[in-house]
């Protein structure tokens, strides 16, 4: 982890733009096709306990990560798997929203949307990913698009149909 610190990064592909990581910024170097959980500390609370940052699929050896780090805060990144598996949606600024399937490698997941919770609700599989690594970008949700809620099942062959794991949105993923 980098910051307040100029850092100006190419890659061995000389068609690649470089990357300028400028003294607010907070700039993470580690495995890509890795998901990690990017933690802070405020620095001047020792009774403090390290809290989310954010959690960074990671596509890239190198990435800039937003918004800018504070004076004061520490950073470090950790590993992370979520077990069994968490959807993460993230606001991406006038544009929409991220949604990012977390999991174990080689789990498969299929992912359901309704316009509502109530029930009996109407799922709708909208996919079913098997996971390559320990993340999986999906679509990007338009700002425009009507109320959606998604939810994430495991299928299983050891349960029945009618109970496997599962999470909706607004469940808490640590």
């Amino acid at each position: 982890m980098l910051s307040g610190v100029y850092v100006e990064v190419t890659t061995a592909n000389p068609e690649s733009p470089r990357t300028v990581l400028a003294p607010t910024d907070l700039g993470l170097h580690a495995t890509p096709w890795r998901s990690y959980r990017v933690e802070c500390l405020e620095a001047t609370a020792p009774a403090n306990d390290w809290t989310l940052f954010l959690r960074v699929p990671l596509t890239n050896e190198f990435q800039v990560l937003r918004p800018a780090a504070a004076a004061g805060v520490q950073f470090r990144a950790l590993e992370f798997v979520a077990e069994p598996f968490a959807l993460e949606l993230t606001k991406i600024p006038n544009t929409g929203v991220q949604p990012v399937l977390y999991g174990p490698v080689d789990g498969t997941f299929e992912v359901r949307q309704s316009d509502h919770v109530t029930e009996p609700a109407a799922w709708q599989t909208f996919g079913t990913f098997r996971m390559t690594n320990t993340f999986r970008i999906l679509f990007q949700e338009s700002l425009i698009t009507a109320q959606r809620f998604f939810q994430v099942i495991e299928p299983s062959p050891h349960r029945s149909q009618s109970e496997p794991r599962r999470r909706q949105s607004g469940d808490p993923i640590d």
